[in-house]
């Protein structure tokens, strides 16, 4: 079988790569002060259309793409539809709550600093150690 590229060329084409996403990085940021404010939130100046679309492609992770492919082979329409829907429908869910939640911590980065602000030290390392849990789940 004949390979695409040698290992060497592989390396060369990651580090390529990865310096012109670099130099792309630092020409699209050049002027901006680099704050946590603006990592984080980009100085939460982004306007609802791109958020939007940002979030979207976010929750869109690859693992999904990959589920919601072996739900319709395995299931066909019936099992994309049930995959397919309460995720577009959780997406909906969070875009209601957004007013409510920017008016209660406009200054917010995530939920887990919310809980920390709201009600504790102590509820904020339960809700981690959950999250944590869930995101180790070995069940597959």
């Amino acid at each position: 079988m004949k390979t695409l590229f040698t290992s060497g060329q592989g390396y060369l084409l990651i580090i390529v790569y990865s310096m012109i996403m670099i130099g792309l990085t630092l020409l699209f940021t050049w002027g901006f002060r680099h704050t946590k404010e603006f990592f984080l939130v980009a100085n939460r100046r982004i306007k609802r259309w791109p958020l939007a679309l940002s979030i979207t492609a976010t929750w869109i992770w690859a693992p999904a793409l990959f589920v919601s492919a072996q739900k319709a082979y395995q299931q066909g329409l019936t099992g994309l539809f049930w995959f397919t829907v309460p995720n577009a429908g959780c997406l909906i869910l969070f875009g209601l709550f957004i007013p409510q939640i920017q008016k209660r911590i406009p200054k917010g980065y995530t939920l887990s600093g919310y809980i920390k602000d709201r009600f504790s030290d102590r509820a904020n390392s339960v809700f981690l150690v959950e999250l944590a849990g869930l995101g180790n789940d070995q069940r597959r």
